[in-house]
């Protein structure tokens, strides 16, 4: 049996893949089918079970695609490689919460593909990603990065990062010679400082992260800063040209969403289709006429929107984000009173951010009151979600909720609003006679007020509460925070 293939010769390849990280712990059984068969709704019933299981199956999915792409690659002749995100490269873990989104075939490898399988590709992934991106971003410069680091005035979030840019020169569209970028992606994902690079910008617009003057946004994903250095990215070149040549021929951001638009109000597959493109487009509701956006708005608060969109709904929720208009607030709001997919109150609650998150806020928990219990957890959960301190109070009040779904995320959601008294109500729940359940909860959402000053109520807990579970539980979580977390409750 083969771990690596021989060219010209058959063999077997075998990558371990279940278990390799992790196990269902407790394993699936019967009464899990209401989790797996899509009649589940959130608040409903087991919420931790429900989320357990469904990150579960997407970590399973994103490996089962890695580990397939990789041993098909030993079986057509391809050898290991140390090249980057390479799906060759022998160094790449499947251990861990797994958070590579994509891989790619390395240059070397391509150019084996071809010769091994007798055909030369057009399109490389990362090719097209680069005529897409050309296409929607407002700017494509290249520059040397002079600084990368967090970005200060949101430390508490490691996610946001900063980067300073010289000698630009663009490519498409203008801006000047220095550049500040906020990005929303880990500091370890940064370029050096001195590294050359391709970046692909958003439009300025009105956002919670988005809002100081002088600063662009780069555009999501992980080709929208690409090193131009060849050590660090050895498919540099490749990059480059292909940026040069789409961005010489892509339309602009305005015509392409004046066309976007006309798709949408053309109806059928048409609209459907426009409606998940321009929920990619940053800044698109700001090349819109009013009437345009209307016609959004009034679409996704229709019937039509839950059926006739069917699996574009969650993208229709991001598009009323990026339409940036306070009319899509109260379509939102409704929006929670329907059932979800997984991840989709993570969407809405970037979305009404992205539109004002004082008015959300302040909307959001004028509905509270007199909601029933499914609604009423997905409302609190995204309210938490928008870190909507505001609204810490009122989502204390519900910590004591006889709904077990409702007091899961009102428990959540105390610690993502945080505040002094989020932690004293969080140590009551650890202290007092709560479900096991909720205490766990309560160690998590003691993690999430910002400052880390829950943290040191978790480690009393580690040590010196009276429930041994506690104890364990908590000890775990100083240990792998991410992990323990991601286990319990899915996301972020």
């Amino acid at each position: 049996m083969e771990d690596d293939c021989i060219n010209s010769t058959l063999g077997i390849f075998v990558g371990e893949l279940i278990g390799a990280w992790s196990r269902l712990n407790p394993g699936l059984a019967l009464a899990d089918q209401t989790y797996l068969d899509g009649t589940y709704v959130v608040g409903t019933g087991n919420d931790t079970r429900y989320n357990q299981i469904q990150n579960y199956f997407q970590q399973l999915g994103m490996r089962e695609g890695f580990v397939n792409a990789h041993e098909i690659g030993h079986s057509v002749g391809l050898l290991h490689c140390s090249s980057g995100k390479c799906i060759m490269n022998s160094a790449l873990s499947i251990s861990g919460t797994f958070t590579n989104t994509w891989y790619y075939f390395c240059s070397a490898h391509k150019t084996q593909l071809g010769t091994n399988l007798g055909y030369t590709p057009l399109f490389a992934r990362e090719t097209m990603a680069l005529r897409d991106l050309s296409k929607r971003a407002a700017v494509v410069a290249r520059g040397v990065v002079t600084h990368a680091g967090p970005f200060l005035p949101w430390e508490g979030n490691p996610g946001v990062s900063e980067l300073r840019l010289a000698s630009v020169s663009c490519l498409k569209g203008a801006a000047p010679e220095t550049l500040r970028i906020m990005a929303d992606m880990a500091q370890a994902d940064l370029p050096p400082t001195g590294t050359e690079v391709l970046v692909f910008l958003g439009i300025p617009d009105t956002g919670e992260m988005h809002s100081l003057a002088g600063y662009y946004v780069l555009r999501a994903g992980d080709a929208g800063c690409v090193a131009l250095d060849p050590v660090l990215n050895p498919d540099a070149a490749e990059y480059l040209a292909s940026a040069e040549v789409y961005s010489d021929f892509a339309s602009t951001p305005a015509a392409e969403v004046s066309r976007l638009v006309a798709d949408f109000r053309s109806g059928g597959r048409l609209a459907a289709d426009a409606v998940v493109a321009l929920s990619g487009f940053e800044g698109a509701g700001l090349l819109m006429t009013d009437a345009d956006r209307k016609a959004f708005i009034d679409a996704f608060s229709s019937e039509e929107a839950l059926d006739g969109f069917g699996q574009v709904r969650m993208h229709f929720a991001i598009l009323m984000g990026r339409l940036g208009d306070s009319r899509a607030i109260p379509a939102l709001a409704a929006y929670l009173d329907s059932s979800m997919s997984y991840g989709e109150e993570k969407n809405v609650a970037d979305a009404l951010c992205g539109i004002d998150k004082a008015a959300a806020t302040a909307f959001l928990s004028a509905s509270l009151p007199g909601a029933e219990s499914g609604p009423l957890a997905r409302k609190i959960q995204v309210l938490g979600f928008m870190k909507a301190s505001d609204a810490n109070a009122r989502i204390m009040a519900y910590m004591a909720s006889a709904d077990s779904g409702v007091r899961a995320q009102a428990i959540i959601a105390a610690g993502r609003t945080g505040s002094d008294a989020s932690a004293a109500a969080l140590k009551a729940v650890l202290d007092g006679a709560a479900s096991a359940a909720d205490k766990k909860l309560a160690v998590v959402a003691l993690g999430y007020i910002a400052g880390g000053k829950g943290f040191p109520i978790i480690r009393e807990a580690c040590s010196g509460s009276a429930d041994e579970a506690v104890r364990a539980f908590a000890a775990d979580y100083l240990r792998d925070p991410a992990g323990v977390r991601f286990g319990l409750i899915g996301g972020e």
